[in-house]
């Protein structure tokens, strides 16, 4: 009799044991879950709103590299379908689409990055650019493209694109620094996993 009473306690406890891990592993695989859909862009399913901005780039014959002419002084709002809109039609207007931002003032703390640099002649003019203060580090990536001769707007080439990361100042540079190469650093991004999704946005027709 005592041996079964046991037995008892012992499958109870091992019940108890098993119903207390799953409380514990569920939410937690559910707050991840959560987190990770917030880097899986889907311009189908996504409904949040998003903020982004357009920069107009030239290759001035002087020095043969691009030049930010122009930076739109609006930042839109949409859902990142409109943003993927944007950015492919913007290329036949040889104008590039920067975000998807997740806040305004992290678009128009980024919009005034791609504004210092239209008055830029050399790179020791940086030195007296104040870059906005993000709080925290900022994350980035390159694109390369050229303009078409048949169509007479931009595309998208292949080429290397890790994500970089630094201050506001560091990304001054980089951008400065890529338009020299015939590319562009696009951001900066508050997180790392997202601008790797953002990346792979841009490099989809490649």
């Amino acid at each position: 009799m005592r041996k079964k009473v046991v037995f008892l306690f012992i499958i109870l406890g091992s019940l108890l044991i098993g119903i207390l891990l799953v409380s514990i592993v569920r939410p937690r695989q559910k707050a991840l879950a959560s987190v990770q859909s917030m880097y899986n862009f889907s311009p189908q399913k996504d409904n949040a709103y998003y903020y982004w901005f357009s920069v107009g780039v030239k290759t001035r014959n002087r020095d043969r590299r691009y030049h930010i002419i122009s930076v739109s002084n609006k930042v839109v709002e949409g859902k990142l379908k409109r943003f993927v809109k944007a950015l492919w039609k913007g290329l036949a207007y040889r104008r590039i689409a920067i975000g998807p931002f997740i806040s305004q003032d992290d678009a128009q703390k980024a919009q005034m990055i791609y504004k210092s640099l239209i008055r830029v002649k050399k790179a020791t003019d940086l030195e007296n650019i104040k870059t906005p203060n993000f709080d925290h580090e900022v994350y980035w990536f390159s694109i390369m493209f050229n303009e078409s001769e048949r169509l007479r707007g931009f595309i998208f080439q292949h080429g290397p694109a890790s994500v970089q990361s630094g201050d506001s100042k560091a990304f001054l540079n980089a951008l400065y620094q890529t338009l020299g190469f015939k590319q562009m650093a696009v951001g900066p991004f508050e997180d790392y996993d997202r601008t790797e999704e953002i990346k792979r946005m841009y490099r989809q027709n490649e």
